[in-house]
């Protein structure tokens, strides 16, 4: 059997979705661990979450996320614009996957498409799998059955997304 190609870029699965809603109103929802909890897990942060307010890099939260206990640990924050985390399933911690949220608006007002799409903000997410340990020790064996698998559950939580606005206006514009 040949050895897996660690040379290759790993797989990912990228999402994105415009609401039609201030990136003020998106990342209140994005950046607090109740927030950021709600939306990707259907319930606030438990009550021992190890960070209150603003998430921080180094927050670790414990989510049950579809019946399986996830544990998210943030990589990097920048306020307003992006949050990268790891996360994996407690019961299978070397099956962890990288994940970069990313809040944009545009802000040439000079075309047409811009000043059709004031107002809105697009929440793009990519999900990157670890080859290597998704091939190993029970980790699924087929790469692409796990990427069409992320794509239904991103498409999801992304939809989600839109009952955790704070603005009434909070409406998908185009998956």
């Amino acid at each position: 059997m040949p050895a897996a190609d660690r040379s290759a870029a790993p797989p990912a699965v990228t999402r994105s979705i415009d609401l039609d809603a201030p990136a003020d109103a998106v990342w209140d929802v994005l950046g607090d661990p109740d927030g950021l909890a709600g939306w990707l897990a259907g319930t606030p942060a438990p009550d021992d979450a190890d960070d209150r307010g603003p998430l921080r890099s180094g927050a670790a939260l414990d989510l049950d996320v579809d019946g399986t206990v996830r544990r998210l640990v943030v990589t990097s924050i920048e306020a307003g614009r992006s949050i990268g985390f790891v996360w994996w399933d407690l019961d299978r911690p070397d099956d962890a996957s990288t994940v970069r949220l990313e809040v944009t608006v545009d802000t040439d007002t000079d075309t047409e498409a811009v000043i059709e799409r004031r107002g809105r903000t697009t929440v793009t997410v990519t999900e990157t799998l670890d080859p290597v340990a998704r091939l190993a020790g029970g980790g699924r064996a087929c790469l692409g059955d796990a990427a069409i698998e992320l794509v239904a559950r991103w498409d999801g939580r992304l939809d989600a997304l839109l009952d955790r606005a704070a603005a009434p206006t909070f409406a998908v514009v185009g998956v």
